[in-house]
């Protein structure tokens, strides 16, 4: 759902820097101006645990419209305040001094001293408890902060904002602003209140950017050649749609370009542009795994996660934030990973019968290790990183050299598949467990040493002691059994549990070992006896993974889908990490012992505290009951969802991340969505009830009752003032905001009402319901105004365009149909299928997306009712569809559990003009060199040019041509955690067109020689 748009007044920002030392004053403080009317934060009350505390410290500065700092001995000694007060000083930002405690003998930060300061000692010499003092103090504190324009300061935050943001990704020409926007920023800037500080200079380089960049649009418009003839449009319309079923993506997208004005392209034309680069840049963008994962490590530093998944990829994640870096694309089941020691690379292996290296740095592809018969089971570096040992079902394990990619030593004579293989700490020698029931030690020169016979079950795993001399085996005989490296000997059988040990490991002095079994108990041992010293039994399921913490101790993991930590000594359980929806596969420490990874077939891995239990982060994407009406807030910044287990959640956009959970308890929570203030949440639920949520408190503020069956949709009007709700009792209901009151029912449908929202201008209201019709509704009055009708079955959905003049209806009979919202005339029609389950417009109204119950998203180009994506590889159904309100990021829900978010810049974001711009100067994955055929077809556009002209130009790349390719898929993702908005997603995707993709502005000039036919087809290729 759409929230309506946020009233032009706001309360005025302040951000209050002060030290921890003085946090009961400036709590005090942040509430006195709250209950004045300002939107005050501290850091405390407004950085969520775990958070990257630098990065989202600026994003308050920037966003607020005053900084007040606290001054005491204390705060003067901060680093963390000093940063802030430069940061503040630095972004031009209106800043107060309020002096509290004195501190003569610590001079103040640079700057500070230049400003009045408002003095509160009296106060804090009362020990606080003067409150007219408190009062009078305030009192010249508000009159500080009313000094400044008011107005002209609040706009200096949305400038400032997207300054930064494009600031922060390396300033790329498609962040800048379109001509409209400069002229506002232009206004903005000669209005500059003389008492407020100047502008930044990145706000000021910005707008000159932004003006340098209009006027060499402005040029190449007029540079443009005219249009080819309509029948040569029509043929190159054609080879497009070709070239990008075969993947062609680059060729289909200059195909589609050619000829034609920017302004003026040809609908069909248009959307095979936006079809071509959507298809090459984004395919999908999710926040996570889509299946289970098969495990996860950290880097030796521990500021990175790299996790495995049946999802046909591996990941690398920032381990504080749950950011995602890089996606290592497979062509099937992965199913090991692990980081090099120094972190530089990681290593994959994979059920296609490979393995994988690849660089940490960028995601790109290194090399694939070829060589095994069969699917690889794990993979591991030596202590120096300098070789790769493989594991493979084929019954061998292989030595590989990470810097070359060349196979040194093939190690056989198992007889089963090789399930796993270690180094021992000094890289000398190796050790290789099989399903033949045998282990064996090799020398890093590929010769056996040692044969380790005794088990009568598969070796699953083995593990070294610190010191190299011993080595411990566990089995599905049940049994573990401490081998004596020199001469091959157990030493020790631990003999207890009864199924099979699926995890050993032994502590740092070698004289403990512990074990974990399918009989759902972890023990330890002693390593010189075999004595069993501890049981832990608090299990419901497998342990899957054993460690020991410290001396003192251990961590499990189990198919329970939980952790524990345990008193190694007692058994005692010390702490139960909680949180996965489904069984653990794995668990790993960080080289420091300070975190806790879990890798579970939830599709997430999780990083836990060991000290307090506590989940600091979260990697890959949550699962969990199914999701319905998702909906962005108005700025973008958050996403909220409703669910079948009566919750409705919200996230931050910029990395995915949750922050509040509001338990509804009125069932299914059928629809959500932000008010046009955007503090309070609004649920729609199976019981009939609307509820507003304070989304600071978590707390709910009131209820809307009067419905006499489940609410599956609700909408406030464009002004705010009124919500319009849908309902199971064939109603569709209009409440005055304010009051709670209900002020119309809309009555005249013969099933449920689906769906209801108000049109553009508020006059209008539609609706969709079971009976197979939407329809239009007085908005003062209810009266039925028009009916559309044709559908043969439920309506799922029905919605307004942007300008309220067409309307899509979804429906269960498999059509989603176009309608003129004025005369009820159906206008297109597009077949799937399956049922729609929901169908909307983009912003721009220039295209429809919907989802299927056959597991499928697919969109639509309005003008030309071309189809311009599908994605059609999910086997639960799609529930709802949103945009954020920039059109970067669409938002699926899906009966799987999942929620997805995809990368709709070229589908959405950009259109007409933009579109076609944008992608003039965008060079896609993909790319090959134009055919014959086509070549023969263009020709008296681009004149006699040689067929691979532009790839010598550029470089060579795609499809062949370049010398090394990078892998498919293995692009670079930016992580969330470091977005400054949703915004930034348009940036990150238009900067990698632009980054190294853009021609020198010296081709541009060879090319000309050409022809003066061959300067606008040759330009695409910059």
């Amino acid at each position: 759902m759409t929230s309506a748009p946020e009233p032009e007044t706001r309360k005025m920002r302040v951000f209050i820097s002060y030290s921890r030392a003085d946090e009961a004053f400036a709590d005090q403080l942040r509430v006195a101006l709250i209950d004045r009317g300002y939107d005050a934060k501290l850091d405390r009350k407004d950085i969520a645990p775990g958070e990257a505390w630098q990065a989202r410290l600026e994003g308050l500065i920037i966003e607020a419209d005053a900084v007040v700092y606290v001054i005491s001995p204390d705060s003067l000694r901060s680093e963390y305040c000093v940063w802030e007060i430069d940061r503040s000083l630095a972004l031009k930002k209106t800043l107060t001094p309020l002096l509290w405690r004195p501190a003569e003998d610590i001079a103040a930060p640079p700057g500070v001293a230049a400003f009045n300061y408002v003095f509160f000692d009296a106060y804090e010499r009362s020990g606080m408890t003067d409150a007219a003092a408190f009062d009078a103090s305030l009192e010249t504190l508000e009159a500080a902060l009313s000094i400044a324009d008011v107005l002209w300061v609040r706009e200096s935050v949305k400038w400032l904002g997207r300054a930064m943001a494009w600031d922060h990704v390396g300033r790329p020409d498609g962040m800048l602003l379109p001509i409209a926007d400069i002229a506002a920023m232009q206004a903005w800037m000669s209005a500059r209140p003389t008492q407020v500080p100047d502008v930044p200079d990145e706000v000021a380089d910005y707008l000159a950017a932004s003006v340098a960049k209009e006027e060499r649009d402005r040029h190449e418009k007029t540079s443009r050649e005219q249009k080819i003839d309509q029948q040569t449009q029509l043929a190159v319309a054609a080879l497009a749609q070709q070239a990008r079923e075969t993947k062609r993506f680059d060729s289909a997208l200059r195909l589609a370009l050619a000829g034609e004005s920017q302004d003026n392209a040809e609908p069909t034309r248009r959307a095979q542009i936006a079809a071509s680069a959507h298809a090459s840049a984004c395919i999908a963008r999710m926040a996570g795994h889509a299946k289970s994962l098969s495990g996860a490590a950290f880097s030796a530093d521990g500021a990175r996660l790299l996790t495995a998944s049946q999802d046909n990829s591996a990941r690398i994640w920032d381990a504080e934030t749950g950011a995602e870096l890089f996606l290592l694309a497979h062509d099937n089941w992965v199913t090991g990973a692990a980081f090099s020691p120094d972190a530089k690379v990681v290593a994959t292996s994979c059920m296609d019968k490979a393995a994988r290296i690849w660089s940490s740095a960028d995601g790109a592809l290194l090399f694939t290790l070829a060589g095994h018969s069969d699917m690889v089971k794990s993979v591991c570096f030596d202590p120096t990183g300098a070789l790769l040992l493989t594991a493979s079902a084929d019954q061998t394990a292989r030595l590989w050299d990470v810097v070359t990619g060349r196979e040194l030593f093939c190690l056989k004579g198992h007889g089963g598949a090789v399930v796993s293989a270690v180094f021992s700490p000094d890289g000398r020698t190796l050790v290789t467990c099989s399903d033949d029931e045998s282990a064996r030690i090799w020398s890093v020169k590929g010769r056996l040493l040692r044969q380790l016979k005794g088990h009568s079950g598969r070796v699953w795993t083995a593990a070294f002691s610190a010191d190299g001399a011993s080595i411990v085996t566990a089995s599905t005989d049940a049994t573990a059994r401490i081998w004596d490296v020199a001469s091959g000997k157990a030493r020790v059988v631990l003999q207890g549990h009864d199924k099979p040990i699926s995890a050993v490991a032994l502590n740092a002095k070698g004289n403990r070992v512990v074990t974990g079994s399918k009989d759902r108990t972890a023990r330890v041992w002693d390593a010189s006896t075999g004595k069993e010293l501890a049981r832990f039994g608090g299990h419901d399921g497998w342990v899957e993974g054993v460690a020991f913490l410290d001396e003192t101790r251990v961590v499990s993991a189990s198919s329970d889908a939980t952790a524990c930590v345990w008193d190694a000594a007692s058994g005692t359980e010390l702490l139960r990490l909680a949180g996965h929806d489904d069984q653990l596969s794995s668990l790993q420490l960080s080289a420091d012992g300070a975190r806790i990874v879990t890798a579970s077939d939830d599709h997430t891995a999780r990083v836990w505290d060991p000290q307090t239990g506590i989940e600091l982060a979260i990697v890959g994407q949550r699962k969990g009951a199914e999701w319905h009406g998702p909906a962005f807030s108005r700025d973008g910044a958050h996403f909220c969802a409703g669910s079948h287990d009566g919750k409705a959640r919200l996230w931050s956009v910029a990395d995915f991340s949750e922050r509040s959970a509001f338990d509804v308890g009125g069932g299914i929570v059928w629809d959500t969505l932000f008010d046009p203030a955007g503090d309070h949440l609004v649920t729609a639920s199976a019981d009939g009830i609307i509820r507003f949520w304070e989304i600071a408190s978590g707390k709910e503020a009131r209820r809307f009752i009067g419905h006499e069956g489940a609410i599956y949709a609700a909408m406030f009007s464009p002004d705010g003032t009124r919500l319009v709700s849908a309902s199971a009792d064939r109603r569709a209901m209009v409440w005055d905001v304010a009051s709670g009151e209900r002020v119309l029912v809309i009555e005249g449908h013969e099933a449920a009402v689906s769906r209801a929202s108000f049109s553009p201008d508020g006059a209008r209201i539609l609706t969709s319901s079971g009976d197979g019709s939407a329809r239009l509704w007085d908005a003062r009055t209810g009266a039925e105004v028009l009916a559309f009708k044709g559908h043969g079955d439920w309506v799922s959905t029905a919605a307004f365009n942007p300008a309220g003049d067409r309307v899509v209806t979804a429906s269960n009979d498999l059509t989603v149909r176009l309608w003129d919202a004025q005369s009820g005339d159906e206008l297109a029609r597009f077949a799937g299928d399956s049922p729609f389950t929901s169908a909307i417009f983009s912003a721009n109204g220039e295209r429809i997306l919907a989802t299927l119950a056959g597991g499928a998203v697919r969109v639509w180009d309005v003008a030309s009712k071309t189809e311009i994506a599908r994605h059609e590889r999910y086997q639960a159904p799609m529930s709802d569809v949103a945009l954020s309100p920039d059109g970067a990021l669409m938002v699926t829900t899906s009966d799987d559990g999942l929620i997805r978010f995809w990368d709709s810049i070229w589908l959405t974001a950009l259109a007409g003009g933009e579109l076609v711009h944008a992608a003039v100067r965008a060079r896609l994955n993909g790319m090959t060199l134009l055919s014959d055929d086509e070549l023969a077809l263009l020709r008296p556009v681009i004149g006699d040019v040689d067929r691979d002209v532009a790839a010598r130009w550029a470089g060579g790349g795609g499809d062949g041509v370049s010398a090394r390719p990078r892998a498919r898929g293995a692009r670079k993702r930016v992580a969330p955690g470091a977005a400054v908005g949703a915004q930034q997603a348009v940036g990150e995707h238009r900067r990698r067109g632009r980054g190294s993709l853009l021609m020198p502005i010296v081709v541009v000039a060879l090319i000309a020689a050409l022809a003066a036919g061959a300067i606008a087809f040759m330009q695409l290729y910059r």
